[in-house]
C-alpha cells in the first residue's frame, strides 16, 4: 500500500514521489521514502491485534514481513513496544538489501546502448514475422491472395 496513505495502493500515477518505492530507486531515495512514509506517533504495537486500528504502521510491517519472509506477529513481537523510528531503520536496511542488487542490474543494462539495440532489433523482427504469418491467414481466411 501507499507510504503516504495505507488506504491507497503504492501507484506511479500518484503524483507524490514519496507513496512508492521504485526498483530504480537509489539507497538515499529509499531511505528518505521509509523516513517520511506515514506513522503514527505511537510507539510500535505490542500485538498483532494493535495493527487493526494502525493502517500506517500496519502498512509497513506488512512490508518488512513480505520482503524478510517472517509473519507479521514476529515482526511485531520483535519491535514490540519500541520507537518507530527504530523499526523504519530496521526496514529501511531491509528494503535496500533487496531493491540495490536489481536497482544496480537495472543500471548496467541500461548503459549497455548495443545490448538494449540488439534487444530490440530481436523483439521487432520476432514481432515481423508473426504479424506476418497471423496478416498472411487473415488474408487466406477471407479469400485474398496478393501473390
Amino acid at each position: 500500500m501507499s507510504l503516504r496513505d495505507a488506504n491507497n495502493k503504492m501507484s506511479k500515477s500518484d503524483v507524490s514521489k514519496y507513496s512508492r518505492i521504485l526498483l530504480t530507486d537509489s539507497n538515499d531515495e529509499i531511505s528518505n521514502k521509509i523516513n517520511k512514509a506515514k506513522s503514527d506517533s505511537l510507539r510500535m504495537p505490542t500485538s498483532i491485534d494493535q495493527l487493526n486500528d494502525r493502517p500506517e504502521i500496519n502498512n509497513l510491517i506488512t512490508i518488512y514481513s513480505s520482503i524478510s519472509n517472517l509473519d507479521k506477529q514476529n515482526v511485531v513481537e520483535s519491535f514490540s513496544d519500541k520507537e518507530i523510528s527504530i523499526f523504519k531503520s530496521e526496514l529501511k536496511d531491509v528494503v535496500i538489501n533487496l531493491v540495490e542488487p536489481i536497482a544496480s542490474s537495472i543500471k548496467e543494462i541500461l548503459a549497455d546502448q548495443a545490448y538494449l539495440k540488439s534487444v530490440l532489433d530481436k523483439g521487432s523482427s520476432k514481432a515481423k514475422d508473426r504479424a506476418s504469418k497471423t496478416i498472411s491467414e487473415i488474408n487466406e481466411l477471407m479469400g485474398l491472395n496478393f501473390d
